[in-house]
């Protein structure tokens, strides 16, 4: 029931229930698990300022499921969601900043100076939805990704595609 409540207010805007759709679908509870159908629910609801939903497009990079695997792009999503006190996203981020170069740290610092949060749109419409078109989302769980780093981290050479960062 809930997955059917989530999905009408992801579909019209609501960063919280795509976050939890990409969970649902990360890890196939309830539905078929596909990375790729993941991926762009956390990054709807990553570009509206969800942290949860950072961290977890965080770890879709740092892991390249549903994404390619990107150094750049994982540390710049952990940045982001440490910066607001995620502290998993803060420790992946630390990680994975010892397999990069300055350059690659400087180009993901960038990345998140430039960042800024959406505002929710309908997938249908793309029109600003108001909160009182979903009602009692509130009461609805959140779901969190809690991934954390592998605790023996590859060697610098190995990170593409690595699966150096990994679920519960």
């Amino acid at each position: 029931a809930a997955r059917k409540w989530w999905n009408l207010a992801a579909k019209q805007g609501n960063a919280r229930a795509q976050n939890n759709l990409g969970e649902l679908y990360n890890k196939g509870h309830g539905v078929t698990r596909n990375h790729e159908i993941a991926a762009r629910w956390y990054k709807l609801a990553a570009n509206q300022g969800n942290i949860y939903a950072q961290g977890n497009l965080g770890a879709m990079y740092g892991n390249g499921h549903g994404v390619p695997q990107d150094n750049i792009r994982a540390h710049m999503w952990w940045t982001i969601a440490a910066s607001q006190g995620e502290k998993l996203s803060r420790k992946n981020r630390d990680i994975v900043a010892k397999l990069m170069t300055q350059t690659q740290i400087q180009t993901s610092k960038k990345l998140v100076r430039n960042f800024v949060p959406k505002p929710a749109t309908s997938i249908v419409t793309t029109q600003k939805i108001s909160p009182k078109v979903i009602p009692k989302i509130s009461a609805l769980p959140e779901i969190r990704n809690r991934s954390k780093p592998n605790p023996t981290p590859p060697s610098k050479s190995a990170t593409s595609g690595s699966g150096f960062f990994v679920s519960k």
